[in-house]
């Protein structure tokens, strides 16, 4: 029986690369999303600088420049998927509602959720390869998208559901 020959750094180096592209789409969305936001409370929690998003490009390069590696020019098809979905609700409407920014807030939560798995996954990766710095620096990634997107959950849950209620 032929073994299947599978390099796990080579997989590594792929998710790094692909996830470099995806987050440099990924923040110009997030930042039309705080622009498309109607309750400042939103705004806020979309903005990038915000969550931290500008420092995940900065690690995902440091780790790349520690695998002597290029950014790919691709990401992967669930990732255009999802910015696709991104940009529709983006121009779905023109109005600033409560309504909307439900939209947004789905939308969003996918997104944060997508780049959560993707980090856990690199993370994973970086441990297992013994490759202690990136390991350290990914795990700062996916933190840092779980907890935007608990504070994207408060706010639905503090802001955007009980505003809805009232203006019904």
């Amino acid at each position: 029986m032929e073994a299947n020959t599978f390099n796990l750094e080579e997989v590594y180096n792929q998710q790094l690369s692909e996830m470099l592209t995806a987050e440099k789409k990924y923040n110009k969305y997030f930042e039309r999303l705080a622009k498309a936001a109607y309750t400042e409370e939103l705004r806020s929690g979309l903005a990038p600088a915000s969550n931290e998003f500008p420092q995940h490009l900065e690690r995902i390069k440091r780790c790349m420049a520690i695998q002597k590696i290029k950014a790919s020019t691709t990401t992967t098809e669930l990732n255009e998927v999802i910015l696709k979905q991104v940009d529709q609700a983006i121009k779905s409407g023109k109005e600033k509602t409560i309504k909307r920014d439900i939209q947004l807030l789905q939308v969003s939560k996918i997104m944060l959720q997508v780049k959560i798995a993707v980090y856990q996954t690199i993370h994973q990766i970086a441990v297992a390869l013994g490759n202690e710095t990136a390991a350290v620096m990914m795990e700062e990634c996916y933190k840092d998208n779980q907890n935007a997107y608990a504070y994207l959950m408060q706010i639905s849950a503090n802001i955007i559901y009980p505003q809805s209620v009232v203006t019904s």
